[in-house]
């Protein structure tokens, strides 16, 4: 009797071990599916804010109301700026929009933050120096706590002045 139950037990702990391995298999293989799907659903996020951006750093008349504030930052035209920010904020769900210098000093926001922004130094560079809008990635500031992400678009000009 022992002779007949030690290979029925050796084979009970084998198929047992067997299956567990094939389970863990299975669930290791829906989690890397998970993950790339998770991956890919990110990559194309961040892709759809760099096209907002470029949509704004490629807008004649965005950055014609631009450069009559920079010229003449009156009421009216301070006013139809913030309504063109009030409305990229609203359709496009930001948080904040700033309009910075390219000294990196805030020009207008509609929170109403000044100053400047040292996080942002790094990707204002590269964004002017690439005349393309650059992804700051997931970063948290003593103005804004909360661990967030930005998108700097330049604006140009006509005559290719930031």
């Amino acid at each position: 009797m022992v002779v007949t139950l030690l290979p029925l037990l050796s084979g009970g702990i084998w198929f047992y071990h067997a299956e567990k391995y094939a389970a863990r298999q299975q669930v290791e293989k829906q989690f890397t599916a998970i993950a790339h799907l998770k991956m890919d659903q990110i990559i194309a996020w961040r892709n759809a804010r760099l096209d907002d951006a470029a949509v704004l750093t490629e807008s004649p008349f965005l950055a014609q109301g631009v450069a009559r504030f920079r010229v003449n930052p009156n009421t009216i035209n301070t006013e139809e700026l913030r309504s063109r920010f009030q409305s990229i904020q609203t359709h496009y769900h930001y948080t904040d929009i700033l309009m910075v210098a390219p000294d990196g000093g805030i020009i207008l926001s509609l929170s109403g933050t000044t100053g400047t922004l040292p996080a942002y130094m790094a990707a204002l560079a590269e964004a002017l120096s690439g005349r393309k809008p650059v992804f700051v990635d997931l970063h948290a500031e003593p103005q804004h706590p909360a661990p967030h992400t930005c998108v700097v678009a330049p604006i140009f000009a006509s005559d290719g002045q930031a």
